[in-house]
């Protein structure tokens, strides 16, 4: 893990809880999901990055090891236009892309209680969750599309001041 992230406390105060999501921009909570809700979304993206061939078929799928020398990205990109490198490569992420969102388990991620309880805390009151969600996706061992704790403000807007 990196060292920099900071680690929100198991009960955190509600003042303190605030003022570390304005302080850091983001809060790292470890523990608010239940593991076996996370592990059966685990389980089923991994299973569509499989059927997708994104996966080394030598590993076990829970282990989501990437084949080898696989990206559909490309790791070197000063700008937006040359993220894919064909139309081609475009269409399978896109394709796995979409396959990964309409899955029922990440749909209501977005909308679990504890999630929910943790939103309201920092924003002292009632939350709307966005229906438009999305992911990043890492594979072990790949350093090669590093993409730091941030907010898709630009994509998504959001809430002033957050």
């Amino acid at each position: 893990m990196d060292p920099e992230l900071r680690v929100a406390p198991d009960r955190p105060d509600p003042a303190n809880l605030r003022a570390n999501a304005a302080t850091e921009g983001y809060l790292l909570i470890r523990q608010l999901l239940p593991q076996k809700t996370v592990l059966a979304l685990r389980r089923e993206a991994l299973q569509v990055l499989h059927r997708h061939r994104w996966l080394d078929p030598a590993f076990p799928v829970m282990q989501g090891v990437a084949r080898t020398g696989f990206s559909c990205l490309r790791s070197n990109r000063q700008d937006q236009k040359d993220f894919f490198p064909s139309l081609e490569e475009y269409n399978k992420w896109s394709r796995a892309y979409a396959d990964l969102i309409r899955l029922r388990q990440f749909q209501e991620l977005a909308q679990h209680p504890a999630l929910i309880a943790i939103l309201e805390t920092v924003f002292n009151g009632p939350v709307l969750t966005h229906g438009a969600n999305s992911y990043h996706h890492y594979f072990p061992g790949d350093t090669s599309q590093p993409t730091v704790a941030h907010q898709d403000h630009l994509f998504f807007n959001g809430s002033p001041g957050m």
